[in-house]
């Protein structure tokens, strides 16, 4: 859970790929970039709109993390303006995908399995099947699971059985 963090996606998962053995797993969790509170700053949708004057709005109510070498709301507007911008990286699903798919030749979302056994899952399992979009908002909304399996060498065929 620490991905939103790289700012090189490919050399982190080039190097990923580099350390697991032929049909070794890799399962990574992302917050997604479309989460309503960002998770660093606890500023609504911050981690897309990354704007001063957005972070400074939310300061000004009130918005606060645990940092406390800020005096002023400037000091803590420009400090989460910073982090976000230089500490941070969210990127969508389409580019997730894309790094991932070249390094590893399967590369599987796997929210709606995650939330089948979690813990609500038995509450869960049962509005997937009434409303399989929940897995999709999930993932749009809160986390983005993703699952590869690095291929062995001799057949680089896919692996996965169908989940």
């Amino acid at each position: 859970d620490v991905f939103e963090h790289v700012k090189n996606y490919p050399e982190a998962i080039s190097e990923l790929s580099r350390v697991l053995k032929p049909r070794g797993v890799c399962l990574h969790t992302f917050a997604s970039r479309y989460r309503f509170i960002e998770s660093h700053v606890f500023v609504p949708l911050s981690s897309v709109i990354q704007s001063y004057w957005w972070i400074f709005f939310w300061v000004l109510l009130g918005i606060r993390n645990e940092w406390t070498d800020c005096r002023t709301i400037k000091e803590r507007a420009i400090r989460y303006y910073n982090y976000l911008k230089e500490k941070t990286n969210y990127l969508p699903k389409r580019e997730l995908l894309k790094d991932f798919s070249d390094y590893f030749v399967d590369v599987v979302f796997c929210e709606k399995e995650f939330l089948k056994f979690s813990r609500w899952g038995k509450y869960l399992s049962f509005l997937l099947k009434k409303m399989p979009s929940i897995s999709s908002l999930y993932s749009s909304f809160r986390l983005r699971i993703i699952m590869t399996m690095k291929p062995n060498k001799i057949n680089q065929q896919n692996f996965y059985p169908s989940v």
